[in-house]
């Protein structure tokens, strides 16, 4: 899942939120790992989707990026509505890993192209699903739980499409290595490392309602989630 470098959440000064809603906001924000890497993950499938229309030769794999692009609209869509639904203002994008994968893609055309949008997509999906079923007994907020719940079945009819396709044009099928913990990782540090002015990074938490503030990409932009 594919994260983090690019979700960006504005802090807003608000109302003291209810006790309930405090307590789901802290719980919301002990998945933020998590729901970094399901939203750049969605971004990316989306991208990635709209490529495939454009560039693959294999009608295939055309109507296979046509399905990412609209399921994984969807699945973004919900993800946000979720996250959104207790006031934050939710601004997903996609992390640099997805970001370079999306641009390694875009330099390719013809049968080469088909081949690796669907070794990619075979790989990003076993990652994704691998990911979700690790942390579906472990996740703290209700809003994790629930697009665990929705993304994986739609993830794993994916994968088997993902498959399929991927023999027509020769795609690497083989099991995928572990999902983006070296960008998540790198991220985290440099924050640790950075003085203490309001951003902190992936696993830090704070005291009050809003729970946990990381800083995106766009310099000046605080994260809430």
């Amino acid at each position: 899942m594919a994260a983090a470098s690019g979700l960006v959440v504005a802090l807003a000064a608000v109302p003291l939120a209810p006790i309930h809603a405090q307590g789901q906001i802290s719980q919301l924000s002990q998945d933020s790992k998590l729901i970094f890497q399901m939203a750049s993950s969605n971004i990316m499938e989306v991208r990635l989707g709209q490529m495939a229309q454009q560039k693959a030769t294999n009608a295939a794999v055309k109507q296979f990026g046509q399905q990412m692009a609209t399921d994984h609209t969807n699945l973004e869509n919900q993800l946000t509505g979720l996250v959104s639904k207790n006031g934050t203002n939710f601004q997903p994008a996609m992390s640099k890993e997805s970001e370079a994968e999306v641009s390694r893609l875009e330099k390719l055309s013809g049968a080469q192209f088909d081949q690796q949008y669907m070794t990619s997509m075979i790989q990003h999906h076993q990652q994704d699903i691998s990911t979700l079923q690790s942390q579906s007994q472990s996740a703290k907020s209700a809003e994790a739980r629930q697009m665990i719940s929705a993304s994986l079945p739609v993830l794993q009819q994916h994968l088997t499409l993902a498959t399929q396709v991927g023999g027509q044009v020769g795609a690497n099928s083989g099991v995928a290595l572990g999902h983006g913990t070296e960008d998540f990782t790198a991220l985290a540090g440099q924050f640790a490392a950075a003085p203490r002015t309001g951003a902190l990074g992936p696993g830090d938490q704070v005291g009050g309602a809003m729970g946990m503030v990381m800083m995106g990409v766009k310099k000046g932009h605080t994260v809430i989630i």
